[in-house]
C-alpha cells in the first residue's frame, strides 16, 4: 500500500503551546516526520520546503509589522519635535514683545526723570536686566533641547530592546516546542524498536 499526500491549499495559522494538550501532540507533528519510510525522498524535501516557506513568510511579515510600528515611532517623535520647536518660538516671541513693553514704560519713565545720572543707571539696570532675561531664554531653551534628546534617546532604546526581547522570546517558544515534538517521537520511534 502506498501512502498518498494530498497537498491543501495554504493556511496560515497560529498554534499556541496552551493550546495544544498531551493527547493530540501527533496531530501537530511536522509533515515531514508523519510521512511513512516507503515515501519517496523528494516528498519530504517537498514537505519541508513549504513549511520552510511557510515560516519565511511569517518572519517577513512580523518584520514588516515591527518596521510600520517603528516608522509611526517615529513619525510621532518627528511631531513632537515640531510642535515643541513652534512652543519655543511662541515663548520666544511673547519674552521679545514683553521686554518690548518694558523698554517703552522704562523710557518714558526716563522722559520723566531730570536727572542724567539715575537716566544712566536706569540705562545700565535695563541692560543688565535684558541680557540677564536673554542668558535665562537661552539656558532654559538648552535644559529643554538637552533634557528631550535624552528622553527620546531613551524612548528609542527602550523601544528596540522590548521588539528584541518578544522576538527572541518567540523563537524559544517555537523552538521548544518542536524540541518537545521531536523527543516525542524520538521515543515513539525508541518504543517501536523496542517491540520489535
Amino acid at each position: 500500500m502506498e501512502n498518498i499526500i494530498k497537498e491543501e491549499p495554504r493556511r496560515r495559522t497560529t498554534i499556541y503551546l496552551s493550546d495544544i494538550h498531551v493527547k493530540n501532540v501527533d496531530y501537530f507533528q511536522p509533515a515531514s516526520t508523519m510521512i511513512s519510510s516507503s515515501n519517496t525522498h523528494e516528498t519530504e524535501i517537498h514537505v519541508d520546503k513549504f513549511h520552510q516557506t511557510e515560516d519565511n513568510d511569517n518572519e517577513k511579515i512580523e518584520l514588516t509589522t515591527l518596521n510600520n510600528h517603528f516608522e509611526n515611532y517615529l513619525n510621532k517623535i518627528k511631531i513632537l519635535a515640531n510642535i515643541n520647536i513652534n512652543l519655543r518660538h511662541e515663548i520666544v516671541n511673547i519674552l521679545q514683545t514683553y521686554m518690548g513693553h518694558m523698554k517703552e514704560e522704562k523710557q518714558n519713565d526716563n522722559n520723566n526723570n531730570s536727572n542724567s545720572s539715575e537716566i544712566e543707571f536706569n540705562n545700565l539696570r535695563r541692560q543688565l536686566n535684558n541680557e540677564l532675561q536673554k542668558l535665562i531664554s537661552i539656558q532654559t531653551r538648552l535644559q529643554r533641547a538637552d533634557y528631550d534628546t535624552k528622553y527620546y534617546k531613551n524612548k528609542v532604546k527602550l523601544f528596540s530592546k522590548s521588539n528584541q526581547y518578544e522576538i527572541i522570546q518567540q523563537q524559544l517558544n517555537v523552538n521548544l516546542y518542536e524540541l518537545n515534538l521531536l523527543k516525542e517521537q524520538f521515543e515513539k520511534q525508541q518504543e517501536s524498536l523496542l517491540v520489535k
